[in-house]
């Protein structure tokens, strides 16, 4: 009859239009795929991690106030770096030399320690490049001797030959406590109660001390600890590298875990999680979980890399993800990126002598040597900000750099002939 006509006609109709709709979600689907395969990464990894800046009351809020810029080893600031990749000046120190990175003070003032025939001293250098104060204090040791600011001003250094560290007024260049340690003193952090923990020079032994130079521990059988220690974000645990195995101590100085690593291990950072990111030798990126389990591990030909680059430290954005320096098999040397559950973003051709360090924006930045001095900053996909060259490279460019709350990325020089400090904005 005239109505199951109508009927049929409306089921037909429809079966019509649903062919269409699977027509148009297949031709949905492959755009989405084809549109995504640049970008293997999915876009809500990259808002599971989110990191930010842990306080630490007992150490100075600066904009870079020790070397990594935090116990955590993640060299990354709460504030914007350089836009213009504009060079502000170059600042030089006749006579002098210099092995250590820089950290600065609340108003930008650059604290940075230089030698003079194997005698250090401490500068202080203000925003426009003009010296505030010097002051001799004692025989230094490379990198790490970078001042680590503590609260109303004060500064601690370890001093090489000494076997002391000194805390100084920040005001005036002038110490008013030196803690005679016995040993050659090398890395040097403090807890969030201001003990001081150290290395001896020759990585045998790991001491805590307490904020007056009282010992507190001493270990002495962690074999011959090869790198940096950081500690967790609640700064109950402390991590160092021993001779074959991570170590995760108390800050009472028991041992809590180790992990045997698989090959030389320098530097290592920790996110916001309490997570580990390691290079471990040329072979493997691995990320350890706070209490020593494996979390993810990427072997290096997964990647097509070649080699792990230990010597300069690695970076995190706000977002979790991880940049360090390695070279590609049979191929240049640069950057790497991962996500924050090891997922392969991205690997950039670039020369660098620095440390990588970012901002509060995700952008990158590190310099070379290579007849001028070059410093580089690079976005968090990879994509180039600016380059800028100055200088003839007498020196060369190394450690870490660090970024002021007025924009600026400060790049010390190692052994500079006509620079020690170049300040871009």
């Amino acid at each position: 009859d005239l109505t199951s006509s109508k009927t049929r006609k409306l089921r037909g109709g429809d079966m019509i239009k649903v062919k269409q709709l699977i027509i148009l979600c297949g031709l949905a689907i492959l755009m989405l795929g084809l549109f995504g395969c640049d970008d293997p990464v999915p876009d809500d990894v990259e808002n599971l991690y989110p990191q930010k800046q842990i306080l630490w009351p007992s150490i100075a809020d600066t904009p870079w106030p020790m070397l990594r810029h935090d116990p955590q080893g993640t060299n990354r600031s709460q504030y914007s770096g350089g836009q213009l990749g504009e060079v502000v000046f170059g600042y030089f120190v006749e006579g002098f030399q210099s092995e250590a990175s820089l950290s600065l003070d609340t108003d930008n003032n650059v604290f940075r320690l230089f030698t003079n025939s194997g005698y250090g001293s401490q500068f202080n250098v203000n925003p426009d490049g003009e010296t505030m104060w010097f002051t001799q204090i004692g025989r230094l040791m490379e990198a790490v001797s970078t001042l680590l600011h503590t609260p109303n001003n004060i500064g601690l250094v370890p001093l090489y030959k000494e076997k002391t560290i000194v805390s100084m007024d920040l005001q005036t260049g002038i110490a008013n406590q030196t803690i005679y340690l016995g040993y050659e003193p090398l890395h040097l952090k403090i807890d969030r109660s201001g003990n001081m923990y150290v290395h001896s020079s020759d990585r045998t032994t790991f001491n805590s001390y307490t904020p007056a130079g009282e010992m507190r521990w001493s270990i002495t059988d962690l074999g011959w600890m090869s790198g940096e220690f950081q500690f967790s974000p609640d700064g109950e645990v402390i991590y160092v590298m021993g001779a074959d195995s991570l170590y995760a101590l108390s800050t009472d100085g028991e041992k809590i875990w180790s992990y045997k690593k698989i090959g030389g291990t320098y530097t290592f950072l920790l996110d916001n999680s309490g997570c580990l990111y390691l290079g471990e030798g040329n072979s493997t990126i691995t990320c350890l979980l706070p209490t020593g389990g494996v979390r993810w591990a990427v072997a290096a030909e997964e990647i097509d890399m070649e080699r792990f680059f230990s010597g300069n430290s690695q970076t995190m954005d706000t977002k979790g993800n991880f940049y360090f320096n390695g070279s590609m098999i049979d191929g240049p040397s640069g950057i790497f990126s991962l996500d924050n559950e090891g997922n392969f973003r991205w690997f950039r051709e670039h020369r660098l002598t620095t440390d990588l360090i970012c901002d509060q924006d995700d952008n990158i930045y590190f310099g070379y040597s290579e007849g001028p001095y070059k410093m580089t900053s690079i976005d968090s996909d990879g994509n180039l900000n600016w380059q800028v060259e100055y200088g003839n490279g007498h020196g060369r460019m190394a450690f870490t750099p660090a970024i002021g709350s007025n924009g600026y990325v400060y790049y010390p020089i190692k052994d500079g002939y006509d620079y020690d400090i170049i300040v871009v904005r």
